[in-house]
């Protein structure tokens, strides 16, 4: 986890250390040098691997002690309820632990339902997608509907605790539902496992091309397009040049 997580997060975090300290320099004695972290111009998701990091650690320790699912579910409710108060109370996040706890909630439901998830793919494509589309739908209106606010990376959930829930989960679901429809499409299914082979590069770089694209005010869809085309000879580059430093192969043995 070291290797896969916390090495990519240190070197894809590079440009935005050498960014922040420039601009501190530059307008040293108008701004802080904690200011210019806080309030950083360079987007990131890089707290994903942070927050995953603790989640898989979390992980480890449960699963040394707790074998059955019913514990794990009990576990995996009661982390989602003490992330859900740390939101309501407005308790202070540092380094995404906050994040981390609410979100074990979705790992271990991950971990017990793991053979349901897999048997998806018997279901009929055309059934799926239906199924995943309307359960998006649902979703969104339940989000909508309730006036949500939710922000994972802060750990933010403005709103009541079962439609936060019920939004995730059925979004989750309906993704999964449409996998299984995209599984039946060669072309389609070919691009999706290649980019998600490939998923913590772009994770990581992917809002680097975005900031840039930006700049030119272009549609939504075309710098969604543009940002994916970027993504090929990045993979590439670091693939190639940069295994170890981006997390593809382990850099401590």
């Amino acid at each position: 986890r070291v290797n896969r997580l916390l090495v990519p997060a240190c070197f894809f975090y590079l440009p935005i250390l050498l960014y922040n300290i420039g601009y501190y320099v530059i307008n040293q004695g108008n701004i802080s040098l904690y200011d210019c972290f806080i309030d950083c111009a360079i987007p990131t998701a890089l707290w994903f691997l942070i927050s995953l990091f603790y989640i898989s650690m979390m992980h480890a320790l449960i699963a040394k002690y707790v074998s059955s699912q019913i514990g794990l579910l009990i576990i995996a409710i009661i982390s989602f309820i003490v992330g859900y108060t740390m939101s309501y109370y407005k308790v202070p996040q540092y380094l995404f632990i906050n994040t981390s706890i609410t979100s074990l909630f979705f790992y271990l439901l991950g971990n017990v339902f793991s053979a349901k998830i897999k048997s998806l793919c018997i279901m009929n494509k055309y059934v799926a997608i239906i199924c995943g589309s309307i359960l998006l739908i649902i979703s969104q209106l339940i989000y909508d509907f309730n006036n949500c606010y939710i922000f994972y990376r802060n750990n933010e959930l403005e709103a009541n605790i079962v439609s936060v829930v019920f939004v995730a989960l059925i979004g989750i679901i309906g993704i999964l539902f449409i996998s299984v429809f995209l599984s039946h499409m060669k072309l389609a299914s070919k691009i999706l496992t290649y980019f998600g082979e490939n998923s913590l590069i772009i994770l990581c770089t992917h809002l680097y091309c975005l900031k840039v694209i930006q700049l030119f005010h272009l549609p939504n869809g075309i710098q969604f397009i543009l940002v994916t085309i970027c993504m090929v000879p990045i993979i590439y580059f670091l693939k190639k040049f940069l295994p170890r430093l981006s997390g593809i192969q382990p850099l401590f043995v």
